[in-house]
Formats: structure tokens, C-alpha cells, sequence
């Protein structure tokens, strides 16, 4: 029997429910009712939690199972199907935006009743702190009290920064007193971004494909020509007080794929985050999984694709590795601190 499904059945969840009813010696049922599981929840992770706490024997710890598009191992099943009902991002495949935050707001989607999914409804409200202004089949355009609903099409209501949405329900939340030049945000549908009040010089953030986020703290400084890639619904996050220089290239996914024997997907997207207080040199590439915690250093062309956990770090090279620690980073010249 292959438990390989994302979208239960009347049929499976009556076998569940018999398998279980079996190990504790009570008489099997012949139908169920699934509700409320079939009506407007995303999909609890019952049944594969269930299959692994009662060690039933056909689960084989060497079989891969079917992802969306990726094959995976069965603990890594277990914990999406946990992260997709208690409301955490599962990026490239269904993760919380603008669209899906309105709707869980609204009780159009349910998570599972839990802490876990009640500490990160806090933290997404947080996020989309503006989600009460969105306007579905529209494009959101927020900058500082001011908002516009537009439909797709080029917009330029900010001064230095140019709108493009080639669909609907996106969202942009610019907070007051953050300025641009020459700068460009191209959307698809379902997108967001949140801008923090800090100076943009050729901030250019492009998505294509469906869904995805974009959120930048306060007090950064993007030197010239910061490219964020999102390549689909992925996410990119930069703390507050980051410095980044020129050339700066940002990239959730590839632009393209590569495939096992079978089809399955072998570098499906992933998050980037960068911490607060983090100076990026010059012609450095973020790619896709990439983590930088706070006060770090990452020197002048690098390429950084691993997570670094641990703050006041100097990372260099390519592939970027730490060559120092215990270090931080001041705005101000050499010449006004005395060499050790």
C-alpha cells in the first residue's frame, strides 16, 4: 500500500480511521464523515503524524514520497504536512501570502488549532501588518498613509520608483520617509513587498511567477544596483540597519531546473535572510538558501549559498566560508580607530 498522497480521500481517511480503531482491538467502521477536513482547512497533518506514532509496518524509511514536485523522505513529510497546517511557509509550493493571510483573517481558511499555528498567525499578522487594507482582484499600493488600488499595469505614485504588475493581488507597503532612485518592483499575481523607511538606490525586485515575498527593514542603505530574483513564490528578508553595496545580486531560485531520472525536481527554491546590521560588499551573489545572522561582514565578491547562525562573523570567498569571528562593523573611517 503506498501512502504517497497530498490530498486525502473519503477512502483513506476510512482506512485510517480502521487502522487505528484495529491496534486498539475496537470494531472497524464502514463509512466516515469527513467534514470538516474537506471544507476550507488546509490540509491537516493527521494522517501521515498518525501513520508514523503507530510504527505501522509499511512505512520504509529508505522510500521517498511525492511532494508537490519534489521526492522526499518521510520524517521531512511528516514535518511539511505540520508546517502547512499550522501556517509556516512550505516556499516554491504553498506558501503564506498576502491572498492566503486575508483569508486565514477572515476564517476562509482554518489552521490546526494548536500553540504552534497561534504563535505564527501573531508573527503573520506582524509580517503583513497591513493585510486589513488589501483588496482582492486588485493591486495594493500603500506609502505611508496614502493608498492606491490599481489594476495591472506600470505605476510610478512613488517618487524614484517605478510599478509593474502583470496580474492582481499584489500588495506593496512602503512606510514613510523611505526614498528611491531609479528603482523598479515587477510583480506577477499574489506578490508582496514591504519596503522599510531607508534609502534605495536601483533597487530592482522581480517575480514572474506566482506568490512570493520581499520585506526590507529600516535605516538600510542599498548603495546601487541591489537585484533581488524571486523567481517564483520564495521569499527574501533584510533586516533593519544593513548596508549593501553595489552590484548586489539576490537569487531565491534558479531560473532553471534540474530534474532525477524521475522528473522530480532537484533545486526547488528556498528563503534568504539576512540579519540586522549585516554589510554586503560590492558584486556579492546571495543564492538561494543563503542565512546571514546579525552584525556579520561579507566581503566584496562573494558567492554565499550556506546559513550562517552565528552573528558578528566575517564571511569571504567563493564558495563563502567564516575567516573571523567576534567582529563587528562601524560606517566610519579606519583612520578614526587606532590599529590593534
Amino acid at each position: 500500500m503506498s501512502v504517497t498522497v497530498n490530498h486525502p480521500t473519503n477512502d483513506y481517511f476510512l482506512w485510517l480511521t480502521n487502522s487505528i480503531l484495529d491496534c486498539l482491538g475496537i470494531n472497524k467502521k464502514r463509512n466516515i464523515d469527513i467534514y470538516p477536513f474537506s471544507k476550507n482547512h488546509i490540509h491537516v497533518p493527521l494522517y501521515p503524524s498518525v501513520i508514523k506514532h503507530l510504527n505501522l509496518n509499511f512505512i520504509k524509511t529508505d522510500h521517498c514520497y511525492s511532494f508537490y514536485n519534489e521526492s522526499i523522505n518521510f520524517e521531512e513529510y511528516v514535518k511539511r504536512y505540520i508546517d502547512h497546517a499550522t501556517g509556516y511557509d512550505i516556499y516554491g509550493k504553498d506558501s503564506i501570502g498576502i491572498e492566503k493571510i486575508n483569508k486565514i483573517s477572515t476564517g476562509d481558511i482554518k489552521l490546526l488549532q494548536c500553540s504552534k499555528s497561534e504563535s505564527k498567525i501573531k508573527e503573520l499578522y506582524s509580517l503583513f501588518h497591513k493585510y486589513k487594507d488589501f483588496k482582492v482582484n486588485k493591486n495594493t499600493i500603500i506609502y505611508g498613509n496614502k493608498i492606491e488600488y490599481v489594476s495591472d499595469g506600470t505605476y510610478q505614485s512613488v517618487s524614484g520608483l517605478m510599478l509593474k504588475f502583470s496580474g492582481v493581488n499584489n500588495m506593496v507597503v512602503i512606510e514613510d520617509g523611505a526614498t528611491f532612485k531609479d528603482s523598479t518592483i515587477l510583480l506577477n499575481s499574489g506578490g508582496y513587498v514591504h519596503l522599510g523607511n531607508s534609502k534605495y538606490n536601483n533597487l530592482s525586485i522581480l517575480n514572474n511567477n506566482i506568490g512570493g515575498k520581499v520585506c526590507i527593514g529600516n535605516s538600510c542603505i542599498i548603495d546601487k544596483q541591489l537585484d533581488i530574483y524571486l523567481n517564483g513564490d520564495n521569499c527574501c528578508k533584510i533586516g533593519d540597519g544593513c548596508v549593501i553595496g553595489s552590484d548586489v545580486k539576490i537569487c531565491c531560485q534558479d531560473e532553471h531546473s534540474l530534474l532525477d531520472s524521475n522528473g522530480y525536481l532537484l533545486n526547488p527554491g528556498q528563503p534568504i535572510n539576512i540579519g540586522d546590521r549585516v554589510w554586503i560588499g560590492s558584486r556579492v551573489m546571495l543564492l538561494k538558501g543563503t542565512h546571514i545572522s546579525d552584525e556579520c561582514y561579507v566581503s566584496a565578491g562573494c558567492i554565499v549559498e550556506n546559513k550562517f547562525f552565528t552573528s558578528n562573523q566575517i564571511i569571504s570567498g567563493a564558495p563563502a566560508n567564516i575567516i573571523s569571528s567576534g567582529v563587528t562593523w562601524a560606517m566610519s573611517s579606519p583612520e578614526n580607530y587606532r590599529c590593534k
